[in-house]
């Protein structure tokens, strides 16, 4: 198997191997969306297992006045003259202390790729809708 492509966020990649729809940020606690090594998020907020020291975080990215919806977007990536591509990527979603998760009625994420200037297709879908439940 050939690897294409590959992001640990080891390094600061913003603006040349990735790209967000805002500039990155955090409050110091629990409000932030940026690549991180938990020193600039509330040290409550723990992730095991990183490929690495450093991840792309996102809590609460509306709190400080940010839209509710960002992006993170890898581009130009060169899959000419390869077929039946497998997407591979390792996610966490943290434990909330009280069990409640505190996912919002409407927080998603959502994985999408576009080839060649095509439409955004689906690749991964992640939606904690509980019932209506205010949180999840």
């Amino acid at each position: 198997m050939t690897l294409i492509f590959s992001e640990s966020f080891e390094t600061d990649g913003n603006g040349s191997r990735y790209f967000t729809s805002l500039p990155e940020f955090s409050d110091g606690g629990t409000d932030f969306f940026l690549r991180t090594d938990g020193s600039n998020i509330s040290a409550s907020y723990q992730v095991t297992d990183a490929d690495g020291s450093f991840l792309f975080a996102a809590q609460d990215i509306d709190g400080e006045g940010a839209p509710s919806m960002q992006t993170l977007l890898f581009s130009g990536i060169d899959i000419a003259g390869f077929i039946n591509l497998t997407f591979s990527a390792l996610l966490a979603e943290e434990d909330a202390t009280d069990g409640e998760e505190d996912w919002d009625d409407t927080d998603f994420l959502l994985v999408e790729y576009q080839i060649d200037g095509g439409g955004f297709q689906p690749v991964l879908a992640i939606a904690e809708i509980d019932d209506g439940d205010s949180f999840n």
